[in-house]
């Protein structure tokens, strides 16, 4: 099944977020104490939240052990989106923004959850953002959720009433991404590609992506389903 999709309404930023690797950062720097100090409190317990998700929609419905631990969430790398301010002992951060990326295994593969750290009403936050290496911004990563899963579906339910006893409301989650191909500068690409795997009672759904640049710097996607796992 091929899906062309128009462009969103308003562009999308489509330059490539330099992120940084959480090993290289220097423990005083305000994007590792930010990473550090918000770790148990904000972004483990997203990860442990959205999986605990997936174990309730049957995306493994053969696992036997789908416990979390927050010991075994760690950060990978991270990316500042807004200037972060420390406090004045230098401990922990008073303000900014940052986008995580982690790894954590479960259920026989490492699961890749990006969790947006922010500050909003006096209190450090925290936000599934997506899942995997995903070269799309927020915006074109929503949109493309919106608009694909729905023709989903019927392909992600084709399989669901071998676990529907079990999990009622097993209809597939997305549980990774990852870039294919790129052309143009890693930093600003003109066209890349992508594969989506949403999982539904244990069967993987990969969709391909095409993505484009265009002139006005809105981004236009091609899909194509492939065969099910």
């Amino acid at each position: 099944m091929i899906i062309q999709t128009p462009e969103p309404a308003a562009p999308v930023q489509t330059a490539a977020p330099i992120f940084r690797s959480i090993e290289s950062l220097d423990p005083s720097e305000p994007l590792a104490v930010l990473v550090r100090a918000t770790a148990d409190p904000n972004w483990k317990p997203v990860v442990q939240q959205l999986l605990a998700s997936w174990t309730a929609m049957g995306v493994a419905p053969d696992c036997t052990d789908t416990t979390v631990n927050a010991d075994n969430i760690r950060a990978l790398d991270a990316l500042e989106t807004l200037p972060i301010v420390l406090a004045a002992d230098g401990e922990r951060a008073e303000r900014g923004e940052a986008l995580v990326r982690t790894v954590t295994p479960w259920c026989g593969a490492d699961r890749r959850i990006n969790v947006l750290i922010f500050f909003h009403n006096s209190q450090w936050r925290g936000l599934n953002l997506s899942v995997g290496g995903t070269m799309t911004g927020a915006r074109l990563y929503m949109d493309i959720l919106q608009q694909t899963t729905p023709r989903l579906i019927p392909v992600l339910n084709a399989d669901s009433q071998s676990c529907n006893a079990r999990f009622p409301q097993s209809g597939g989650r997305l549980t990774n991404t990852e870039v294919t191909s790129l052309t143009g500068d890693v930093a600003d690409p003109t066209t890349w590609s992508e594969r989506w795997t949403w999982t539904a009672c244990g069967k993987d759904t990969p969709v391909d992506f095409v993505m484009t640049v265009q002139p006005d710097g809105s981004t236009r996607f091609a899909v194509t389903v492939q065969a099910r796992d």
